[in-house]
C-alpha cells in the first residue's frame, strides 16, 4: 500500500528522532540501569470508530495489519520513554481509499520483573495522519490525540533481546472538511470527529 510511510515517512522519522534525542539526556552516565532500545513489530486493528464520518457509506477494511517501529530509553527500572511509528491500516468507503497512520510518544510504567517478565501500562500522546478522499470530504493532515494501553514484556536472559505483546487505543480529534468542491476550490465547511483505533501488537527489540 502507499501508506503511512509514504505519506508522512520523513516527517514522522524526524519527529521520532527528535523525541528520542530529547529523552536521551535524562540518562546520566552513572545510571547503569538505563538502557536504550530499538525494535519492530506488527499490529492488528481490532476496532475502529469514527463518530459518524462514514455514516451512510459502505466501509470495508482493506488491510487490518500494519508494521511498527519503536525506540525508547529506560530511565528507571520502572519507567521508560518510547516513540513508535504505526501503520493503522487502509479502508475503502464506497470505493474511495482511506489511509491512517500514527506517531506515538509514550511513558511506559513497568512492574518489577520476575524471571525477566514484567507488565506495563502506557500513557502518551499520539499524532494521527489521515488521508481521506470521499466525494464530499477531504482530509490530509495530522491530528493530536491520546494513547493508552497495557502489555507485558520478557527480557530473554543473558541476551540483549526483549519480546512484548500489548493492546492499546488511540483517541484523536479531527477537523474534517465537508462540502462541495466546485472548480477545485477548497471546502468551506468543516465538522469535528473523534477517531478511536484499538490495536493488538507484538514486537521484538534490541537493548544497547
Amino acid at each position: 500500500m502507499q501508506g503511512f510511510m509514504t505519506m508522512r515517512g520523513k516527517s514522522w522519522f524526524a519527529g521520532a528522532l527528535l523525541a528520542i534525542t530529547a529523552a536521551t539526556p535524562v540518562v546520566a552516565d552513572t545510571d547503569t540501569s538505563s538502557r536504550f532500545y530499538v525494535g519492530f513489530g506488527v499490529q492488528d486493528l481490532r476496532g475502529f470508530r469514527d463518530d459518524g464520518l462514514y455514516d451512510g457509506l459502505t466501509l470495508n477494511r482493506e488491510d487490518d495489519r500494519g508494521g511498527m517501529l519503536y525506540a525508547g530509553v529506560e530511565v528507571l527500572p520502572w519507567l521508560a520513554f518510547e516513540t513508535t511509528i504505526r501503520d493503522l491500516g487502509e479502508y475503502r468507503a464506497d470505493g474511495a481509499k482511506q489511509e491512517f497512520g500514527a506517531l506515538t510518544v509514550d511513558a511506559l510504567f513497568l512492574t518489577p520483573p520476575i524471571a525477566g517478565l514484567s507488565a506495563y501500562g502506557v500513557l502518551g500522546m499520539a499524532g494521527v495522519a489521515s488521508d481521506i478522499r470521499l466525494p464530499d470530504t477531504r482530509r490530509d493532515s495530522s491530528d493530536a490525540g491520546v494513547h493508552v494501553g497495557v502489555g507485558a514484556q520478557w527480557l530473554i536472559p543473558n541476551t540483549p533481546v526483549g519480546v512484548r505483546a500489548s493492546v492499546s487505543r488511540i483517541y484523536a480529534d479531527a477537523e474534517i472538511y465537508r462540502g462541495v468542491d466546485i472548480g477545485g476550490q477548497p471546502f468551506a465547511d468543516s465538522q469535528d470527529y473523534r477517531f478511536r483505533f484499538t490495536t493488538a501488537q507484538v514486537g521484538v527489540h534490541y537493548r544497547f
